[in-house]
């Protein structure tokens, strides 16, 4: 029986032992001395920790050793949960910069909750807080001038922070997959910001950037797919590759005097149906507004020296575009599968048409293009199953394949070339060539009619349509 109450009160005496070290705070007065309070018996044993006192690059890594567990081993270990360092000072030596919350820091913390950080400090190392699912609670101190690259990035947890007036830099990925911002300033002071920086927050719904920034880096709010808001800086020149790619649900946005909009950069903002573009504007890229499934029209303003290929493809409920700019060619699958374009002007300067360039455009009935158009690419009007009427000018010289095929609505062709561009029988499969009427110059009916191909319409004129 005695030996049975010494055991009883020996288990009792280690249960509050370890119960103890739950919540542990800590005066570090000399750096790489923390090893010396908190010992290597201890340590896996605290939930919640404070400490307080310079600390270096030891210091930091014995910090590490206990945050980044994400499983107990023993009986009675924990993970820890909170962390305050508001009184703790990082300075220079053994790994560590002063004022530096080093690179990867609490780096899959899974079950940190909470962190306060020291007031003075000025950087938050790259990836200082990645993967941090959990983290509920975090302040980002006054005094940070610079956040690294993927610093927050995977904080899903997290909501929507402050950030502080003097910071300068943001770096890439640095808020990437925070699923749980809503809100989000960028405060005037900041000059530079790397790619990716908000890419895939899911739930961020409006952005305010104050900073004077002269280019909206790319994948800046990829995948944002809440996002309904944004004000963007007049200093803003160029809006980068994929930098609202995927912003589902952004209905508008008005644009500063940019220069450049990079490739895809309004992809699939399936709720856009108004943009404004302006007259400083000179280049857009390559599927800047594919799959804008909502916008109406388009204006392309006369500055403009160059539009990417797939630029405007797919986006079904753009009925008008107005050309202003001098354009030499429209690009491959420019405004391909726009089933509701009715209404474009084609400016003088084009010469060529690429392929697949108004490929399913369903709606329009007329087209006329410019004398200057030498080259037609393959499949240009493809399924264009509304078009009755089109004119090809007197410069055609080369015509690709499919490139009239299924335009079954196709009443009269009109070519302003004396002799016969070259085609094969695919570039006009799916005209009725026994009732569409192919007009060519006076002189050319013989070259037509003998031609392989053209010889197959049955009502050949050879006055050219007006």
């Amino acid at each position: 029986m005695k030996r049975t109450i010494t055991l009883f009160i020996a288990l009792m005496a280690t249960t509050i032992g370890i119960g103890a070290q739950q919540t542990v705070s800590v005066r570090n007065d000399s750096a790489g001395c923390l090893a010396k309070h908190i010992t290597d018996s201890t340590k896996f044993q605290i939930e919640e920790l404070t400490v307080s006192g310079p600390l270096n690059g030891i210091d930091t890594k014995l910090i590490q050793s206990i945050a980044q567990r994400t499983k107990t081993r023993q009986p009675g270990e924990r993970l820890l949960k909170r962390i305050d360092l508001s009184e703790a000072e990082i300075v220079d030596g053994k790994g560590t910069k002063a004022g530096e919350l080093p690179s990867k820091m609490f780096s899959g913390c899974d079950a940190l909750l909470e962190c306060v950080l020291p007031e003075g400090l000025t950087v938050i190392g790259d990836g200082a807080f990645l993967g941090c699912e959990h983290l509920e609670k975090l302040e980002i101190p006054s005094s940070v001038t610079e956040i690294g690259d993927n610093a927050f990035a995977g904080c899903i947890s997290w909501p929507s922070p402050t950030l502080p007036e003097g910071l300068t830099t943001i770096g890439r990925n640095a808020f990437d997959f925070c699923g749980s911002l809503t809100e989000m300033t960028i405060p005037g002071s900041v000059q530079r910001m790397g790619t990716n920086v908000f890419r895939e927050c899911g739930q961020l719904e409006k952005v305010v950037i104050e900073g004077e920034i002269d280019k909206l880096p790319a994948s800046t709010f990829e995948k944002c797919a809440a996002l309904k808001e944004v004000a963007l800086p007049e200093s803003i020149t160029e809006i980068d590759d994929d930098a609202f790619k995927g912003c589902s649900s952004l209905p508008r946005i008005a644009l500063p005097d940019v220069k450049e909009i990079g490739s895809s950069a309004f992809e699939e903002c399936l709720s856009l149906d108004s943009v404004k573009l302006p007259t400083t504007l000179k280049r857009i890229g390559g599927s800047a507004f594919k799959g804008c499934m909502t916008l109406a029209e388009i204006t392309l303003p006369i500055s403009l020296e160059k539009v990417g290929s797939h630029a405007f493809e797919d986006c079904k409920s753009l009925e008008k575009v107005e050309i202003k700019c001098f354009l030499k060619e429209l690009e491959n699958d420019l405004f391909a599968e726009c089933s509701s374009l009715a209404e474009i002007n084609i400016p003088n300067t084009v010469k060529e048409i690429g392929s697949s360039c108004f490929e399913g455009c369903a709606s329009l009935v007329e087209m006329t293009l410019p004398h200057a158009v030498t080259n037609i690419g393959g499949s240009a009007f493809k399924g264009c199953a509304g078009l009755e009427e089109l004119s090809l000018g007197n410069s055609v010289k080369k015509i690709g394949g499919s490139a009239f095929a299924q335009c079954s609505a196709l009443q009269e062709l009109t070519i302003g070339s004396g002799a016969p561009p070259k085609i094969d029988k695919g570039t006009i499969k799916g005209i009725s060539t026994s009732t569409c009427t192919l007009y060519v110059n006076r002189g050319a009916k013989s070259l037509y009619k003998a031609d392989k191909v053209w010889g197959m319409f049955k009502e050949i004129s050879s006055k050219t349509k007006e």
